[in-house]
């Protein structure tokens, strides 16, 4: 599914099912798959798009004024919880494996909005090496195992577009010479912010065209 944010970016949710003969059933066959490691020197392509597209934040102590802080600490749970080998996370989310330096887990410095930031495989956003090489942008990867990332997934491939509540009332307006005028005023009631697609839309709409340009 497509979805367009409040500001107006794309980005796609998509489930992709197995064949039951294909589905990964162990650790080391998830770890063919997706990765949550910085890549090493030897795979420079790699390596830089994973440090440009696939790098969290950094936020927290590192940079307070991140988006994704609240409350002091980051809404996306980052930096993540280093681990030695991947693990089902107990029937929700996997915990995909993610060594410490003090491991042979990789470093690098990345600049963002000018500063430099040092970080590891803790600020790694899940990937499978496969597409990010093939698309060459941001492409968070997980495998569905349980009820929760199920739901989570499927929240937004049938959610649909953002949508608002309108409502089109006849009101008087008493001007300085006593007399009165009519016009029509837009009340919005609940609903979901639409997007730039959505707003233009309804733009066209407010604007006296029957149909949407």
């Amino acid at each position: 599914m497509r979805e367009f944010q409040t500001r107006g970016l794309p980005h796609v949710h998509d489930i992709i099912f197995s064949h039951k003969d294909d589905a990964p059933r162990s650790a080391q066959e998830y770890d063919r798959w997706i990765s949550a490691q910085i890549p090493p020197e030897t795979a420079p392509a790699l390596r830089k798009l994973v440090l440009k597209t696939n790098i969290h934040g950094p936020c927290g102590t590192q940079n307070p004024t991140s988006p994704c802080v609240k409350d002091g600490k980051c809404s996306k749970f980052y930096p993540r919880t280093f681990v030695s080998s991947t693990t089902d996370g107990d029937g929700s989310y996997f915990e995909y494996r993610g060594r410490s330096p003090e491991f042979r887990g990789k470093t690098a410095t990345v600049t963002r909005a000018g500063p430099s930031f040092t970080v590891d495989n803790s600020w790694v956003v899940p990937y499978t090496p496969q597409l990010t090489l093939q698309l060459g942008c941001h492409v968070n990867v997980g495998i569905v195992s349980g009820v929760i990332a199920l739901k989570y997934l499927f929240k937004y491939v049938t959610k649909g577009p953002n949508s608002a509540m309108m409502a089109v009332v006849e009101s008087h307006i008493h001007a300085v010479d006593g007399r009165s005028t009519t016009g029509d005023a837009s009340a919005g009631t609940g609903g979901n912010p639409p997007g730039s697609c959505e707003a233009a839309s309804i733009g066209a709409v407010a604007a006296g065209n029957e149909q949407p340009a």
